[in-house]
């Protein structure tokens, strides 16, 4: 596996070993902590904060997924040459575009672990600093979903609902369950 993280995204200890532990249960998806969808609106795909419908997406602020799709991205296969050099020219995306080569390769979308996290963000006297910020972002990204549909002949995005909670956060078993039924679990 390999854990990638942006140096300004901070993801709780529990929550990173429970992303490994279901990842290693399916090294063929990524798995990660913040999600976005694929839609289309009018006959063009669009990248989307919508995930009510189910997800496609892992954004690239934390993930896990397997080496042997990075070895992939820098293979010479005729459409991931055409993808990395995309991304090395737009600067962004390499999350949309990592996304596109696992869904298209496995067929499978990803895995949304549910955790707390928290974002860094920093401050400069004109606004604040990091690709999102800046203008036009969302565009860029939409951009990029139909960009990988061109790129693939097809829509490589797979939606998945597949959602991912450490339970043991989020209820108290000890007035959910009779003892008996405690103790099993």
């Amino acid at each position: 596996a390999v854990f990638q993280v942006d140096d300004d995204f901070i993801v709780k200890r529990d929550a990173v070993r429970l992303g490994f532990h279901i990842w290693k249960g399916d090294p063929d998806r990524i798995v990660g902590y913040v999600v976005r969808n694929h839609l289309e609106r009018n006959g063009k795909w669009t990248y989307d904060f919508f995930i009510g419908d189910g997800f496609s997406i892992v954004i690239g602020a934390s993930m896990f997924i397997d080496k042997r799709f990075y070895e992939l991205y820098t293979s010479d296969h005729p459409i991931i040459n055409k993808i990395r050099e995309y991304v090395r020219e737009k600067s962004c995306c390499d999350d949309i575009a990592m996304n596109s080569i696992v869904s298209q390769t496995t067929h499978k979308g990803p895995i949304y672990i549910e955790s707390k996290h928290q974002t860094i963000h920093t401050k400069l006297p004109d606004g604040f600093m990091g690709k999102s910020h800046q203008p036009n972002w969302g565009d860029k990204r939409s951009d990029a979903v139909q960009d990988m549909v061109d790129f693939w002949g097809e829509v490589p995005f797979v939606t998945s609902h597949t959602l991912v909670v450490n339970a043991s956060k989020h209820f108290s078993w000890s007035y959910r369950f009779k003892p008996s039924v405690r103790e099993f679990f």
